[in-house]
C-alpha cells in the first residue's frame, strides 16, 4: 500500500513498487495494492504485473478498511482471517522489503510479531493525534 502524498513514504513506495514488479510473486496468492491517492502510472505497472490495484482516499482507507497508517502489509487467509498485519521493512525507509518472507510465514501458520510500521498517518484522527497542532 502506498500513500502517494506522503513524503516519508516516497522512498519506501518506490522500493516497494520496484520489488513488487521485479520479484516473482507467490503462486496461489491474490494480491491487492491499496493506493491512497492517484498514481495512474504505478497502478498500470502493478496491474500489468498481475496485482490488483484499488484507489482509495484517506477517508475510505480509514472507514472501509480500518487502516489509519501506510504503508502496511496485511496477509489474510481464504476466510479473511488476518494472519499478519504490520510493516514490511526492518527500519525506516529501508529498501529491504520482506513481504515474501512474511507471506510465506503466514501461509505456513508461523505466527510472528509484526514489524514496525514506518510511514504516514493517513486518517484525520491519527494525524490529529500525532500532530495536534497541525504543523
Amino acid at each position: 500500500m502506498a500513500f502517494t502524498s506522503c513524503p516519508p513514504s516516497a522512498a519506501v513506495r518506490g522500493a516497494s513498487a520496484d520489488h513488487l514488479l521485479a520479484a516473482p510473486r507467490p503462486a496461489g496468492v491474490a494480491e491487492r495494492v491499496l493506493l491512497v491517492g492517484r498514481d495512474e502510472a504505478l497502478a498500470s505497472d502493478l496491474a500489468r504485473a498481475g496485482l490488483g490495484v484499488v484507489f482509495v482516499t484517506p477517508e475510505e482507507l480509514a472507514s472501509r478498511f480500518r487502516i489509519e497508517a501506510a504503508p502496511l502489509l496485511v496477509v489474510s487467509d481464504p476466510r479473511d482471517t488476518v494472519r499478519y498485519a504490520g510493516g514490511y521493512t526492518d527500519r525506516k525507509q529501508s529498501l529491504a522489503v520482506r513481504d515474501l518472507e512474511l507471506i510465506a510465514a503466514a501461509r505456513a501458520g508461523r505466527a510472528r510479531d509484526p514489524l514496525p510500521l514506518y510511514g504516514c498517518a493517513v486518517s484525520a484522527s491519527l494525524r490529529s493525534t500525532v500532530n495536534p497542532l497541525g504543523l
